[in-house]
């Protein structure tokens, strides 16, 4: 969760002043009044209501994608194809589909990089990066980033809250579940920038959340039974509070973010009838300004300002899938009838048997085939629903990952021409991937000022560095510096001076490209071409391969002459020998001159 109430904005400090002491100073003065309670909860109802639709949408989506129970069923289609005996068969395109993309983020992930806004700036852009870069591998972003990524394909949100732990000193980015968030629906940005607010729900236990909340103690205990209301938002798993643990007690906090009238960012938090917190937000951007801690994106938004993802468009071609694969089995396996009165006396145990591979057909005396009973041949019904399988499989195709998108193109093809296809092939995601990178570079601003504002310490950062040996390297941040006399003389890597631009580039396919040439490189080898083994190696993709060209230059350089070290040793005797010379002859005639100098103020002659 957000900021603790306890917690109050601090420790702020101005720029280190000239003799690189740091200044403290007092919360900047923000002119901001909270909403009453009754407003805030209005809000929060006002989008409980509005998003309805879309969050039953979206756990469709959710269940369709998982497939945990054969959910892309419903309970009567279920229960219909057990009493025909047929099996619950789903082959989950949907799964597919969001893999495929998460693997290519996955494939495609690059580390933050900081540019300087003004000339002369390269010095404190590196340290940015750095810093970016320290706390990526101390929050491991990138994997929620592409968790984060599956859930906005599934549901269509993607959603971390970027706070400073106070109690372990550190810099968090907590991910947000589609369930737990709620915003202003008259957002109609994929990015939530014109949203008034934004928050989540949490449900707690009511003696953690008393802890957390000492000081309306009382208040959560009035609020236990009026926070319970089953809705899109209530405690899961819903049956645990139905069951043997109904008596738990356990309350909805909501944190939301919302600007003031007068556009100044507050936390609010709040539970039934308590007003639990209620402060101007304690982060701040590069200019000191309020922000929302919540960055979050949508895949796609409709008129209503609806949000979601990629997956909504298969659910369609899947449920036909599944349905003709069904229909076509069923007929298969089936057979139908059709009899004049009396034909059977059980009708009912005569279809069983006719059904069965082995079965045993009694008809009463008399009784013709095609005449007084028959079969209904269902070949042309099961051609039927085989096209329209094929059709859909032809539908279901078009939306899930060609093979040129999932890299799977023929092994004579190079490297090249294959990034070519795949380049096709994402022509129709590229809009997906480039919302998702506008979503991270807000993550990793939001990270960085929350350094700017709470790492003031002198600190070393370990940054992850694969060029040294080691693997890593150290940074420091917020050093003091003094002169020879040990006076303080400024701050290096001051993080409050830093002012950078935040840029997540996408990743071009440099090594598909580098096996491309190696491959035709080595081919030209083949062939006869005189290609020294040098050149072969620096164009592949070996691991240590400076070392392995090290070792060759020592194995081909031809071992030193004995004759030729010692005439150039006695060559740099030589030289040395005159210089002395030199050194010598230069000493004396200046002493020579100071003391006729000095006879020449005394008066000597």
């Amino acid at each position: 969760m957000a900021l603790a109430p306890n917690i109050v904005q601090g420790p702020w400090q101005q720029d280190v002043g000239s003799f690189g002491q740091p200044q403290q100073a007092a919360p900047p003065q923000v002119e901001s009044e909270a909403l009453s309670l009754t407003k805030k909860k209005q809000m929060f109802q006002e989008s409980e209501d509005a998003l309805q639709d879309a969050r039953i949408l979206a756990f469709r989506d959710e269940d369709f994608y998982h497939n945990f129970n054969d959910n892309q069923w419903s309970k009567d289609e279920k229960a219909t194809l057990e009493e025909r005996g047929q099996p619950i068969y789903t082959h989950n395109r949907c799964k597919r589909k969001v893999k495929t993309l998460k693997g290519i983020e996955q494939r495609s992930r690059t580390d933050p990089k900081a540019f300087p806004r003004k000339p002369q700036g390269e010095g404190m852009a590196e340290v940015a990066t750095d810093v970016l870069n320290a706390i990526d591998d101390k929050t491991k972003f990138d994997a929620k980033a592409s968790r984060q990524f599956a859930d906005m394909t599934i549901t269509g949100i993607e959603a971390v809250e970027v706070i400073w732990d106070s109690e372990e000193n550190e810099i968090k980015a907590d991910k947000i579940r589609y369930d737990e968030l709620f915003y202003d629906p008259r957002s109609k940005e994929e990015d939530f920038e014109d949203a008034r607010y934004i928050g989540y729900a949490k449900w707690w236990d009511l003696e953690e959340a008393q802890a957390k909340y000492p000081d309306k103690a009382n208040e959560l205990v009035a609020t236990v039974d009026s926070s319970n209301a089953q809705t899109e938002y209530e405690d899961r798993p819903v049956s645990l509070w139905t069951s043997r643990h109904a008596g738990r007690r356990r309350i909805r906090i909501l944190v939301m973010y919302y600007k003031d009238p007068k556009g100044t960012w507050r936390l609010a938090h709040f539970a039934g009838n308590a007003d639990l917190y209620d402060e101007p937000s304690p982060w701040v951007d590069d200019k000191d300004k309020p922000i929302c801690g919540i960055a979050a994106q949508a895949c796609y938004k409709d008129r209503e300002n609806r949000a979601y993802g990629v997956l909504r468009d298969m659910i369609g071609p899947q449920q036909e899938l599944n349905h003709y694969r069904a229909k076509m089995w069923h007929y298969a396996n089936n057979r139908r009838t059709w009899g004049n009165d009396g034909a059977f006396d059980d009708v009912d145990g005569a279809k069983s048997e006719m059904a069965k591979v082995d079965g045993h057909v009694v008809t009463n005396p008399a009784m013709k085939r095609g005449e007084d009973w028959d079969f209904i041949e269902s070949d042309g019904d099961v051609q039927i629903f085989s096209l329209m399988l094929e059709k859909a499989e032809q539908q279901i195709q078009v939306d899930s990952p060609n093979e040129a998108l999932v890299g799977r193109q023929a092994a004579s093809q190079s490297g090249r021409a294959g990034q070519i296809q795949r380049d096709a092939g994402m022509t129709e995601e590229h809009d997906v991937f480039d919302l998702h990178r506008q979503w991270k570079e807000a993550v990793y601003k939001r990270m960085f000022w929350m350094a700017r504002q709470w790492w003031r310490e002198p600190d070393l950062l370990r940054v992850t560095d694969e060029k040294i040996e080691g693997g890593f390297r150290f940074v420091p941040i917020n050093e003091p510096v003094a002169n020879e006399f040990g006076m303080p003389m400024g701050v290096r890597n001051d993080m409050s001076q830093i002012d950078v631009d935040i840029v997540v580039k996408t990743m071009p396919e440099v090594a598909v490209l580098q096996e491309e040439q190696f491959e035709r490189l080595a081919g030209m080898v083949e062939q006869g071409f005189p290609i020294p083994p040098k050149v072969v190696i620096q164009a592949s993709q070996l691991q240590d391969k400076e070392e392995i060209l090290k070792g060759m230059e020592e194995m081909q350089a031809p071992p030193p002459d004995p004759m030729a070290q010692q005439a150039a040793a006695l060559e740099l005797a030589d030289k040395k020998a005159g210089v002395e010379e030199k050194q010598a002859k230069t000493a004396k005639t200046g002493a020579e001159a100071q003391a006729q100098a000095m006879k020449n103020q005394l008066g000597l002659f």
